[in-house]
């Protein structure tokens, strides 16, 4: 069965991090990153129905004039997107790819403009 005890003890098998130290270490990394608020600038969160490794509740923050944006794949696994395209895949796959690569390329003019400024 799997339980957080047997998912934590490779931890300690690995990381030599011991089972009592986890919640600190966890808490830590938590306040690091943000946990469930973190504060990103130009993050797509990608998710799928098949499998959801979390319900994302992402929306639309933002920290910066940033938005951290969120794409659901409803009929997919997590990291889908992350394959090549086949001719077989589903068009909600094909339309989350055309999403993500817009984010992508905005993200990227974005960039040159603001490397062009400080130029």
């Amino acid at each position: 069965m799997v339980t957080l005890r047997s998912q934590t003890e490779i931890c300690l098998e690995l990381f030599r991090i011991s089972q009592n130290s986890l919640p600190g270490r966890v808490a830590f990394t938590n306040r690091y990153y943000g946990g469930d608020e973190p504060h990103t600038q130009r993050v797509l969160y990608v998710n799928g129905g098949v499998d959801p490794w979390k319900e994302l509740s992402v929306g639309n923050r933002t920290d910066g004039g940033e938005e951290a944006e969120s794409v659901f794949i409803r009929d997919s696994a997590h990291c889908a997107d992350m394959t090549r395209g086949r001719v077989t895949d589903r068009r909600s796959l094909k339309n989350a790819r055309q999403e993500i690569e817009k984010h992508v390329e905005s993200w990227l003019k974005t960039a040159q403009q603001e490397k062009k400024r400080t130029e």
